[in-house]
This record gives C-alpha cells, sequence and structure tokens, in this order.
C-alpha cells in the first residue's frame, strides 16, 4: 500500500511547520505542537500497524511540548530502564557500554517474550567531559585508553519480559560485550591474509539481517586510528588506539545467539565511514 498524495503533502507541511517553529516560541510551532485528537500508528507504508505490537493500543494523543528533562510519552505508553551504561551484566562482570546508539531486539521464542537486545556504542569522550565525569561515578577513577576501547563496540543482553509485564535480565552466557579488542576477522577483497582485524569501535547505527545476525556500521573510526586508505592491512598504527586503521571504516556481521562466533568485517560492502546499512528482501530473489 504506497503513501497517498494527500499523506505526502500532510508530511511535508508538518515538516515545513518543525522547520519554522525552531526560531519561535513553543507555543508557535504550528501542527507539530497541536493535539489534534487521537492518531492511529501507521507504518512507512501507510497503513495500520498491528495493535499487538503497541500492547493493544491503537491510537494516541499526541505529547504537548515540554521543557521537563524527561522521557514524556503519550497516554498508555510507558518505559522502563532496564540497563545503563557501567552496569555489570555478563558472567564475568563486564559493563554495559557508553553512548547507545542503534538497538536490535532479536526474539528467542515466538511470543517475543524473551530475546536478545544487541546495542551499539558509538563513542566516548574524554576523561574530563560527560564520558569522564559518567566513568568516575559508576565506575571509579579516572578512565585510561584500555577503558576507551573497552566502552566502545557492542553490547549483547539477554532478556525476558515477566508476567507482570516488566523486563528483567537474565543470568546468561549468551550476554556479551564486544569492544575495540575483541578477536574479528576479514572476508571479501580487502585484508586478506590477516588473522585479526582487530575489535569494532565508532559504531553507528546498523541492521538485523533475515538470517538472524546483525550488521554494526563503523562510522568515525577517524577519531580513534589513522585514516589509511590502502586495502592490504599494511597500514598505519596509531591514532589514540594505536591501532591499525585500516581494520577499521568496515561494515561488521555478529552472531549474537553464538557467543564463540567470531565477528566478521565484509569488505566488499567498502571501507568509508558508515552510517548504517538495509537490506531489502524480495520473493524469488536474492
Amino acid at each position: 500500500m504506497s503513501v497517498s498524495e494527500t499523506d505526502r503533502r500532510l508530511f511535508l507541511k508538518y515538516l515545513g511547520a518543525g522547520f519554522a517553529g525552531v526560531t519561535t516560541p513553543v507555543g508557535a510551532l504550528g501542527p507539530l505542537a497541536e493535539a489534534r485528537g487521537p492518531m492511529p500508528f501507521q507504518d512507512f507504508r501507510g497503513g495500520v500497524s498491528s495493535p499487538a505490537a503497541f500492547g493493544g493500543v491503537t491510537t494516541f494523543n499526541p505529547i504537548q511540548p515540554s521543557d521537563r528533562d524527561d522521557l514524556i510519552l503519550p497516554q498508555g505508553f510507558s518505559y522502563q530502564l532496564l540497563i545503563a551504561y557501567g552496569d555489570q551484566f555478563t558472567l564475568s562482570g563486564e559493563r554495559f557500554g557508553f553512548n547507545c546508539d542503534f538497538t536490535a531486539y532479536l526474539p528467542r521464542t515466538p511470543e517475543g517474550h524473551e530475546g536478545l537486545l544487541v546495542v551499539n556504542h558509538e563513542y566516548v569522550g574524554t576523561a574530563t567531559d560527560s564520558y569522564g565525569q559518567a566513568f568516575s561515578r559508576v565506575v571509579g577513577g579516572v578512565p585510561t585508553v584500555d577503558d576507551f576501547k573497552f566502552d566502545v563496540g557492542m553490547s549483547v543482553v539477554h532478556v525476558r519480559k515477566n508476567p507482570s509485564g516488566s523486563w528483567v535480565i537474565m543470568r546468561s552466557d549468551l550476554n556479551r560485550r564486544i569492544t575495540a579488542d575483541t578477536l574479528m576477522i576479514a572476508d571479501g577483497p580487502a585484508l586478506q591474509g590477516i588473522s585479526n582485524v582487530g575489535g569494532t569501535l565508532g559504531n553507528c547505527s546498523g541492521c538485523h539481517t533475515p538470517w538472524n545476525t546483525v550488521l554494526t556500521c563503523e562510522e568515525n573510526y577517524q577519531d580513534y586510528v589513522p585514516e589509511d586508505l590502502v586495502t592490504n592491512g599494511q597500514g598505519t598504527v596509531g591514532g589514540l588506539f594505536q591501532k591499525n586503521g585500516t581494520h577499521f571504516g568496515w561494515v561488521v556481521e555478529v552472531d549474537p545467539h553464538d557467543p564463540n562466533w567470531t565477528p566478521v568485517k565484509h569488505t566488499w560492502l567498502g571501507r568509508f565511514r558508515h552510517e548504517n546499512v538495509a537490506i531489502r528482501t524480495s520473493a524469488n530473489e536474492r
């Protein structure tokens, strides 16, 4: 089902109102700030989404502008803080990473009440900015480069929904940290013959694949390693992380369901500052 011309024009009208409202008082934000009555959930094709996906709620009243330092949701919705930076969640006591970006949920039961959260940790700052302050508060002391390398990458978190409706983190060997030092291999035309392309960093958005793995994108790797452009892997070691720059800037595949599976950097997808990757499948096609 395609988006109608009316829907397209309405979207553009709202978009224009939003940009215009940036420099105007809150009360003058236009249609984006107005509660025009209950609104149906719609997917990107213009159809109404399944009510089951939203706990049976099919409409919502838009929220009003606010300066409250809080997550404000429409009536009928709620949120739960499940895990935060510094929380120890693996069997070995490893901590959850910093600056969450992409999140995927991979169900492990038919009804979806148990599954794996896969979260990217895009970047860290310095010992004196918000990262350093957070580190001091939840870990203690001043972070080192080794801490920087540990707090980027990805986390795999095994979760389950209780009968009460709340989510809990399970004590599970599937709980896993993937860092800038995690063993990884490469396939495709570049980095051939290198046994370890050395972890992942600068992880931006990603993708849950149809074959139930996750792709994570290495974006601003230049903040941590050199920006060499040679493809044979014989680049320069340096930067904040003192790593070979050619080993980063790729799309990395991870199997969250198998903690013993070695992540793969797919060099045939190119080396640049990847923002995201998406997959489209069609019947009877690759």
